[in-house]
């Protein structure tokens, strides 16, 4: 048994050690390797590789270049490929940039391509931090609406105060719509209460 994984501990040595000769080379000043480099980082999930793609995504902000635009798609898709290491500081990054780059106007697919992306890494999220996001959801606007959008009946008992207290806002972060229809979603007396408080207040 020692003998047939010393094949499989070499390899698995040797991919760490490229994986860790690609991160120290990126980002690189070419823009075709960039590209590249961001790539492999991310097909190889290379430890350190989220910090990085995160710090070159946030580094663009909100340009109006398109060209850096275009980079910070390619950045962001490369994120939503990695599934392992991300720690819920790094979430909290990456679905605030959604929010940085929700005005941006580019190719016919952009929008549709972001929307994909945000969905995907929505669906990454446990129970738990999607419950964070949608009480924090000043800053992550867009990552709540889409996790508001989809509550069920199978949602934590604590989402109802959560989605009762985006109504309690002027300037409300989730379309009042959606959470009305989620607090109806979820089928909870709680619920049910916030809902017939705001149809007395009409």
């Amino acid at each position: 048994d020692d003998k047939d994984s010393r094949p499989s501990l070499a390899r698995r040595a040797t991919v760490d050690a490229i994986g860790k000769a690609l991160l120290s080379r990126f980002p690189a000043t070419s823009h075709s390797h960039n590209r590249e480099l961001s790539r492999l980082i991310a097909a190889m999930q290379v430890p350190g590789g989220i910090d990085k793609l995160l710090k070159e995504t946030e580094k663009i902000g909100s340009t109006e270049s398109l060209d850096q635009r275009a980079d910070a798609i390619h950045f962001a898709r490369c994120l939503t490929g990695v599934s392992d290491g991300w720690t819920w500081a790094e979430r909290q990054r990456f679905l605030k940039w959604f929010d940085v780059s929700r005005d941006w106007k580019g190719g016919h697919s952009y929008a549709g391509y972001v929307s994909n992306f945000l969905r995907d890494e929505v669906s990454e999220l446990s129970d738990e931090e999607t419950l964070r996001v949608v009480q924090n959801a000043a800053q992550f606007q867009r990552a709540a609406t889409q996790i508001v959008q989809r509550v069920s009946d199978k949602v934590d008992a604590a989402f109802v105060p959560a989605l009762a207290a985006l109504l309690e806002t002027d300037s409300p972060p989730v379309p009042r719509e959606s959470t009305i229809a989620a607090l109806g979603e979820t089928g909870r007396a709680q619920a049910e209460a916030v809902l017939l408080r705001l149809y007395d207040e009409r």
